[in-house]
């Protein structure tokens, strides 16, 4: 809760009128560096500013280190590589990872899901029952995103890449993904996205 309320504070308006001055940019913004810096609340839980479209504090990806760990959320395609080189610097290799997590599957949050998982090959990527299919073929979620975004914003989401079904987890109401100290259960939220899951991690409290 902490978390996604500083996030929810980004004047989106203001961020998305400065698209059209950086898009030229483009091709060098994930340059920035990323890397998890521990939440006060919780020694096992971690943030990574993604800095989504070269904006700072736009966009987050969260590590969990427990037992089995776990990152929530994965940006846009152009954000994957960045989310590899964080989690080295961390000290954990790609493929001791265990959950890729993503609350629904528009391209700011789940964009970069399918070529993370290439290199965290233990991984498998939990997504509401819903955005399922989409995931193992992207192609209508990408032309639809395309066709509303336009040609300059989509660009800056980026693409997917499909994800095979035997790397898939459909999650339902209320199922649960045990890390270890960490619990986290989901929640069917249909709101911003009729496939979108509310997360709550049971031990800290915390709602992605």
């Amino acid at each position: 809760m902490h978390v996604r309320t500083t996030f929810a504070a980004i004047n989106r308006a203001g961020v998305f009128a400065a698209f059209d001055a950086k898009i030229h940019l483009q091709s060098s913004y994930p340059a920035a560096p990323m890397s998890f810096q521990p939440l006060s609340f919780d020694a096992e839980t971690y943030l990574a500013d993604v800095r989504m479209f070269g904006q700072p504090a736009f966009g987050a990806v969260y590590l969990i280190d427990d037992e089995r760990k776990a990152i929530i959320e994965t940006g846009t395609s152009w954000d994957a590589e960045r989310i590899l080189e964080a989690v080295h610097a961390f000290g954990l290799r790609p493929q001791e990872i265990d959950a890729v997590v993503v609350s629904h599957i528009h391209l700011d949050h789940a964009g970069g899901a399918g070529f993370l998982i290439d290199s965290m090959r233990s991984a498998k990527v939990y997504v509401h029952e819903r955005g399922h299919k989409h995931l193992v073929d992207p192609a209508r979620l990408v032309a639809s995103a395309q066709q509303a975004l336009g040609p300059t914003e989509a660009e800056m989401f980026g693409t997917m890449k499909p994800i095979p079904v035997d790397r898939l987890v459909s999650v339902k109401d209320r199922d649960r993904l045990e890390l270890g100290k960490h619990s986290l259960v989901f929640f069917d939220s249909p709101g911003h996205a009729p496939h979108e899951l509310t997360i709550l991690d049971e031990l800290n409290r915390c709602v992605y």
